[in-house]
């Protein structure tokens, strides 16, 4: 009988243990505990590899500040049949306040709160709880929404206008009022990538309006006057207005 050499590895043809050396059942465990770690005994969802795949490349998309979090916000919102908390698109390059609020982000709180219905958009009401939580679960910070709410007087308010709380929102990444309609733009056109962010005008000077009230510093003159050109200039479209449209040269200043 050939004798091994210590160092060196046992017959590969041999098993290093026989199926009668190790019984399980020695070990307090019963047979039918045992058959249940079989392969065979495993059920995987048809629909489950698809679910995984999905929520994969909406993590990469968002690029959430906390995955963990951000992971059990989005299957919350799915289980319960809303808008999870994920970017239409991935921000490259990704122009944001200092806060991490990004232009994917305000467009995915509109399209959870059905900003996205320009029918409905003017006298869309929204709980402040609710866009606190929604918020959150983009991992957001809590002290910067709060002093949101401050600048634009409706901390203390259970209910606000949509479209005035989304003008404070923007205005935290612009870096003046027309910068600041810029992204508004942005966030509301349904325009594809790459084309003019035109949105309809009454949602334009609304938001617009509501800011200039909390800045203060826009006289009524100025106002109108940036009404009666943009007005000329939506009306041969649809009454659409876009960034180009108050950036050219012969508006009037937005502030």
């Amino acid at each position: 009988m050939a004798m091994e050499h210590p160092g060196e590895p046992p017959n590969s043809t041999t098993p290093l243990f026989s199926s009668n050396e190790i019984d399980m059942t020695e070990f307090g465990y019963e047979r039918k505990d045992l058959e249940k770690f079989c392969s065979e005994q495993i059920r995987i969802p048809p629909k489950l590899p698809n679910i995984l795949k999905t929520f994969t490349k909406a993590a990469m998309r968002t690029q959430p500040r906390d995955l963990v979090h951000w992971t059990g916000a989005y299957f919350r919102a799915l289980a319960e049949g809303q808008v999870p908390p994920v970017k239409e698109t991935l921000e490259y390059p990704q122009v944001e306040s200092k806060d991490g609020l990004t232009v994917g982000y305000l467009r995915v709180l509109n399209n959870q709160v059905g900003g996205r219905d320009i029918k409905t958009f003017s006298k869309l009401k929204v709980k402040v709880e609710d866009i606190r939580a929604k918020w959150i679960a983009l991992c957001l910070p809590l002290e910067a929404f709060d002093t949101m709410l401050r600048t634009g007087k409706m901390f203390e308010k259970m209910e606000v206008d949509w479209k005035k709380l989304l003008g404070v929102l923007c205005g935290s990444i612009g870096k003046n009022l027309t910068d600041t309609m810029k992204i508004v733009c942005e966030v509301l056109t349904e325009q594809p990538e790459g084309v003019d962010a035109m949105i309809p005008y009454m949602h334009f000077w609304e938001i617009y309006a509501f800011l200039v009230k909390v800045d203060g510093s826009v006289t009524h003159q100025q106002m109108a006057a940036v009404n009666e050109f943009l007005m000329i200039r939506a009306q041969p479209n649809f009454c659409l207005i876009g960034p180009k449209d108050f950036l050219d040269p012969g508006c009037p200043p937005l502030y």
